[in-house]
């Protein structure tokens, strides 16, 4: 489409407060901070006027969305961007700018979002300030966190810079866990560990795997224990202050205060193969509760683990192993701040 024919502040009447909340809305989704100062482009206003006198979003959007990817993409190219990142920008544009334009009529819902792996990515060692390692491989792609971004990170990242490793030669199994090693072909020392580790255990299979409750609460595959040749790697000592702590210390870095979540692999004792939950949140609560209300009047309520949706949508990219991204960028989605964290949600 061409350029769209400017509109002046002047042009027509509007309210102060009216105008400095539209403008403090763009300077927060244009892609360059001031592209938009002295003039509006009429699909602009015309889409935020419209919303604003009672428009539901979802027709508002319609006349919004075509005009701002057009800037949006024109911007991009400009900057001789590579395809992909170009695809990546013009992507999370628009999620951004249909979030927040439903978010008027309902605060917590998300329509669209994005989740970006945080690559390449330094090899964490132990002892390494994690977040100081994000913030400088988020300067060194030229990126950089917004306000409402969610960083999912591994939690065997969080285990490495924690030192939670543990030598197998210093772990003397007994027999139960002797006897369990003989059933699952795991080695005993890695079983007593995994008993060390939980309050109660049984195997989803003869054959395993070992469903474990941690000390902690969380019900994981082998307790959340990796196994690395002759070492294994525990849970961080205290997810939630793990990730609370992150969190403090990028909002130092990085000048932008994110939800931080700590995801973990977890076997299902009915299927084969893992999928990813939360084990750790800073910034987000880790419930959300939707409400629907039937036609015939009824209202239902349901809580969901909002967290372990974070966990999963980020997991689809940390879970991928051998690649080595251990933190995902999730942006535009809706959600309560908070420090309860996911001790919180666990049955006792």
């Amino acid at each position: 489409m061409g350029s769209s024919p400017a509109f002046h502040l002047t042009d027509r009447a509007l309210a102060a407060e009216q105008v400095g909340a539209m403008v403090t809305r763009m300077v927060q989704l244009a892609p360059r901070p001031h592209d938009y100062d002295e003039q509006w482009p009429r699909p602009l206003l015309d889409a935020w006027t419209s919303v604003a006198a009672g428009m539901p979003p979802t027709m508002a959007e319609r006349r919004l969305w075509p005009h701002y990817a057009y800037r949006v993409h024109a911007y991009l190219r400009e900057h001789h961007r590579s395809l992909p990142e170009r695809a990546s920008g013009l992507s999370a544009a628009m999620g951004t700018f249909l979030n927040h334009l439903t978010r008027r009529s309902c605060p917590m819902t998300t329509t669209f979002l994005t989740a970006v792996g945080l690559e390449p990515f330094p090899t964490i060692c132990e002892g390494d300030d994690l977040a100081a390692v994000i913030a400088r491989t988020l300067t060194d792609r030229d990126a950089a966190l917004r306000e409402g971004d969610i960083v999912v990170i591994a939690s065997r990242a969080v285990s490495v810079a924690e030192k939670r490793r543990v030598d197998l030669a210093t772990i003397v199994p007994g027999a139960q866990a002797r006897r369990i090693a003989e059933t699952t072909g795991k080695p005993a020392t890695l079983v007593q560990l995994i008993l060390d580790e939980s309050t109660e255990h049984h195997l989803a299979t003869e054959r395993g795997p070992i469903i474990a409750r941690h000390r902690l609460g969380y019900q994981l595959a082998s307790a959340g224990i990796d196994h690395e040749g002759t070492a294994a790697r525990l849970l961080p000592a205290d997810p939630d202050a793990s990730a609370r702590r992150i969190r403090d210390d990028l909002a130092t870095a990085t000048g932008i205060r994110p939800a931080v979540v700590i995801a973990d692999s977890e076997g299902r004792p009915d299927r084969r193969g893992a999928t990813i939950l939360a084990i750790g949140a800073a910034g987000i609560r880790p419930l959300r509760t939707t409400t629907h209300t039937a036609p015939e009047g009824t209202t239902k309520h349901q809580e969901e683990t909002l967290t372990d949706l974070v966990a999963a949508c980020g997991g689809i990219i940390l879970g991928q192993r051998g690649r080595g991204v251990p933190v995902a960028i999730i942006r535009g989605v809706a959600y309560e701040p908070g420090d309860d964290g996911v001790q919180s949600i666990l049955h006792r």
